[in-house]
């Protein structure tokens, strides 16, 4: 076709430019236009392939956990495709730590190689946005994250404005917050980057409680372990050594006066027995004393009183509010969680209760006092002061909490329950307010 074919055909290029641009224009029965549409459009477009981003992002996170990969190069990809979504400069991720009731940074990235925080750094409840986050079970938002008044002092964040943090909320609450931060000047948080957010973070929390439940399976695997071994040193090594040392008592009561020699040796052994007893009894409370591992006395209870309900399936009742207002040394805490065993272990096993109640409560002259009441049988006949009647855990227990200038009772009758208890000395710091 000559050029002229073409003129004829479609008009001067000029004249085609303002056709199409009229086209644009047309009005069409809505009152919209042409070009309304055409803009629509685009719109629909750039959402769609956000979502399929987002999507795809998702499944890829969804993939490395499900071929077992790294826990952090998992936690680190949910944090890097939010950032690449957002196209943001900063990210982190954090994670509940029940030991020490915080939180900890498992990711910490930065689009500069300067990350923001260092991972591994504790963050309490309330601090820094994450932290505000998590606390309140909310996002938070800043226009202007480089001047608000809240912000880590210790953070990389001369050049950060806007800022988001998202908590994750697992099938346990809150697990942990994860946060994305912009260097572009006059950037805002939209709906979009809420939205997108908050898909990553129930991806992330959903790892979270996986890894969390898996951690708690191999716990309770290592402490149930070294419950049973504690119990058999207790109830075997240690009464076979009690019967040995029974044994020895009654040779000696049959030897005669010119046999010192041999009297001597007896002597001899039953002083190496009372070590080894001794040496056992506190391998039994190392390996019996693990749930406090930095948790507090007030969560290793809880957790003491958890495994105890699903054991024996008693009901039990715990009052330990004094404990906010108390400081007490790591030694008067085993001690206090030794006798809540103790005490429950009894209740269930020699008792046959079916209810106790747990309390720790305020003495005058900073002193707390730690009591297992239960509604069993009671013990007959009732222990009197002396370690033979009270048995070797119970024996071994007041001479614990004696040496930490403690005192130690039970009291029990016939069908009326038993109540075991001690009086233990709190630190002068933070004193036992007197009782009112």
């Amino acid at each position: 076709m000559t050029e002229d074919a073409e003129t004829a055909a479609d008009g001067p290029l000029p004249d085609r430019a303002a056709a199409q641009d009229e086209a644009l224009h047309i009005l069409l029965p809505d009152g919209r236009t042409t070009a309304d549409l055409q803009a629509q459009l685009n719109a629909l477009r750039a959402e769609l392939e956000a979502t399929n981003a987002r999507w795809s992002a998702l499944y890829q996170t969804a993939v490395m956990f499900t071929r077992r990969a790294l826990m952090s190069d998992i936690l680190e990809q949910v944090v890097r495709h939010c950032m690449d979504l957002l196209q943001a400069d900063q990210g982190i991720l954090l994670e509940y730590s029940p030991a020490t009731d915080d939180l900890v940074i498992r990711t910490a990235l930065s689009a500069n190689g300067d990350p923001p925080l260092t991972v591994g750094r504790r963050v309490k409840a309330g601090e820094g946005l994450t932290g505000l986050a998590w606390q309140t079970g909310q996002i938070q938002v800043v226009d202007e994250y480089h001047s608000w008044p809240g912000r880590f002092p210790d953070a990389r964040v001369p050049r950060t404005h806007a800022a988001i943090a998202v908590p994750l909320i697992g099938n346990r609450g809150a697990v942990g917050a994860l946060g994305i931060a912009f260097e572009q000047e006059g950037r805002r948080i939209t709906g979009q980057d809420r939205e997108t957010l908050h898909l990553f973070a129930q991806q992330a929390a959903a790892i979270l409680d996986v890894a969390a439940g898996q951690r708690l399976r191999q716990e309770l695997a290592v402490r149930a372990e070294r419950r049973r071994l504690a119990r058999q040193i207790h109830d075997g090594m240690q009464q076979r050594l009690a019967a040995l040392l029974l044994k020895i008592d009654w040779c000696e009561s049959q030897l005669k006066e010119d046999q010192e020699a041999l009297y001597d040796g007896l002597e001899t052994i039953a002083a190496q027995i009372h070590a080894l007893i001794d040496e056992m009894r506190s391998i039994a409370s190392v390996l019996h004393e693990t749930e406090l591992s930095g948790r507090g006395l007030y969560k290793a209870l809880n957790m003491v009183i958890a495994e105890q309900t699903a054991e024996s399936g008693l009901e039990i009742h715990l009052d330990a509010a004094v404990l906010n207002t108390v400081r007490l040394s790591s030694m008067i805490e085993v001690v206090a969680l030794r006798l809540v065993r103790e005490g429950l272990n009894n209740a269930w096993r020699h008792g046959r209760a079916t209810e106790a109640h747990v309390e720790l409560s305020c003495l005058p002259g900073s002193r707390l006092r730690v009591s297992v009441a239960d509604n069993g049988s009671g013990i007959v006949p009732p222990p009197i002061d002396g370690a033979e009647t009270e048995g070797f855990g119970l024996a071994s227990l007041r001479q614990q909490i004696e040496a930490l200038g403690g005192r130690f009772g039970l009291d029990s009758a016939p069908n009326c329950g038993t109540t075991l208890w001690a009086e233990l000395p709190t630190e002068a710091s933070r004193p036992c307010p007197s009782a009112s």
